[in-house]
């Protein structure tokens, strides 16, 4: 795949990430237009996108790996990588959290402070969120965001069984996965209208990790991406995808149904020709705009800001409080937006650099010495290290 169609989807991360923000940032009451505030409002579903998108690119990466048959060594690579991208940052922001809450409280009894881990019951909880498996219907996320981080994880433990089912050439086995899509998308949309004490703001809003909805919502999205990959391999379909008036057509055709009270279902189905006309694409403007050095450098990013965003909502509601004092409520909103932002992407950057990056390296070290000392390999040779670290850089 040419590298400004990869560049177009790390774009598009990077937007899904950004408006998740501004769900959670923006208080509804100060948007003046009722189809902006309704889109804003549909925010959610931007996880959705996430989960396509996971599907997609790392079948794209990993999916020919099973295609055949299931090798331990290619699937003990796939998570070392898949581990390395995702625990480090995660596991920094978790233990800031615990050791935060035991200094200033000195236990995880329930309390009114955001920044603090809240925990019922640490003993089965801390064991789940330390292992990134609190969102499978086991637990609340000490990290708040991170229950749809744990559900993917999920779904890479059962990536290899997946993707030798979208590869399949019978049809009872596409009958079978289609079947299970439409299944774990049902539980969803159904069990959301039993109350669970929590708000859920439309049929996909399944968040909260003590029940298995997410988990499914997680599988549903992420098998999507994988028919939106098998797709994606047929030259007729790609040909079609290309045309700048799908990209056009798609474009409009989500904006629309975010603005109109739409179904949830009916939003995620153009998640599927907005990613193949992306990676189909080399010149349309979309294409050019999702690929441009801002959306790119925010997709790079996308992983922290997502982690990262719920810390600063506490302050931005503050200070939006402290300056409406002083002047218009509307005026202080987005002063206080502005001034919050800036410092989430600025951490984000941080994190990023200072955590993310050589978190990974250092995972992916520790990982693989055993596999370079089984070899010829001087691993005194710190240039040949580096050098086969970056080789599995996800």
């Amino acid at each position: 795949m040419a590298k400004a169609e990869i560049d177009a989807l790390t774009g598009l991360r990077g937007i899904a990430a950004c408006l998740v923000v501004l769900y959670h940032f923006t208080p509804e009451e100060h948007v003046p237009l009722a189809p902006l505030r309704t889109a804003i409002g549909k925010g959610y579903i931007w996880v959705d996108l996430f989960f396509v998108l996971s599907g997609f690119v790392i079948a794209l990466n990993y999916g020919e790996l099973f295609k055949d048959r299931f090798r331990v060594s290619a699937f003990g690579e796939f998570l070392v990588r898949r581990i390395a991208r995702l625990y480090p940052l995660y596991l920094a922001l978790l233990l800031a959290k615990l050791v935060y809450t035991l200094l200033v409280y000195g236990g995880f009894a329930f309390h009114d402070d955001p920044n603090a881990a809240s925990l019922d019951h640490p003993v089965t909880e801390l064991p789940a969120n330390l292992l990134m498996i609190q969102g499978w219907g086991l637990a609340g996320s000490i990290v708040t965001s991170s229950w749809s981080v744990s559900t993917e994880v999920a779904v890479y433990l059962a990536f290899p069984l997946l993707a030798a089912m979208i590869l399949s050439r019978h049809h009872r086995t596409w009958a079978m996965v289609m079947t299970l899509l439409a299944f774990c998308l049902l539980v969803v949309v159904v069990s959301l209208d039993y109350r669970d004490g929590e708000v859920h703001r439309g049929a996909l809003d399944a968040w909260d990790g003590r029940l298995v909805t997410p988990l499914l919502r997680c599988f549903a999205g992420f098998m999507l991406g994988l028919v939106t990959w098998r797709a994606s391999r047929s030259p007729r379909i790609s040909r079609l995808m290309a045309d700048d008036r799908i990209g056009w057509a798609t474009g409009a055709a989500l904006l629309l149904l975010l603005g109109s009270h739409a179904s949830d279902l009916a939003v995620v189905a153009m998640f599927p020709p907005l990613i193949l006309h992306l990676a189909a694409s080399r010149r349309s403007l979309p294409v050019r705009l999702f690929s441009s050095g801002v959306m790119v450098r925010a997709g790079v990013l996308s992983y922290a800001i997502y982690l990262l965003h719920p810390l600063f909502e506490p302050p931005l509601y503050d200070l939006a409080d402290r300056l409406s004092r002083k002047i218009p409520a509307p005026v202080a909103a987005g002063i206080a937006g502005t001034l919050i932002v800036a410092c989430l992407l600025a951490s984000s950057a941080f994190a990023h650099v200072c955590i993310e990056r050589p978190g990974r390296r250092w995972v992916m070290r520790m990982l693989v010495w055993r596999f370079l000392n089984s070899y010829d390999f001087d691993i005194s040779d710190s240039r040949n290290l580096r050098i086969f670290s970056a080789t599995l850089d996800d």
